[in-house]
């Protein structure tokens, strides 16, 4: 019999730009790509697409010219749930990881 389990990760990551790319959004970027306005937009995008994409830099729409050491992430778990589904709602546990 197969056990179901709700697990909750907390996590946060720091992501790491070569100044090289962001210097690389100028108004002519813009223009053909995205019109970014802040340095923020353009790590928030960054940070979309590999996170939550998976992507490489140079998989990322508008970067596809650069190398893909020009960005990376690094992940800290800083907390894990997990509720047994399988057992009644009387019996269900949570457990935090240390």
């Amino acid at each position: 019999m197969k056990k179901r389990f709700a697990i909750t990760i907390d996590i946060s990551g720091e992501l790491e730009i070569d100044e090289e790319v962001l210097n690389g959004i100028d108004d002519n970027w813009r223009k053909q790509m995205f019109d970014f306005k802040t340095t923020r937009d353009v790590v928030s995008y960054i940070a979309s697409a590999m996170i939550l994409d998976g992507s490489s830099l140079s998989q990322v729409d508008g970067f596809a010219d650069r190398k893909d050491t020009d960005a990376s992430v690094k992940w800290v778990i800083s907390g894990v749930d997990v509720k047994n589904l399988s057992m009644s709602m009387n019996s269900r546990y949570s457990e935090k990881a240390e």
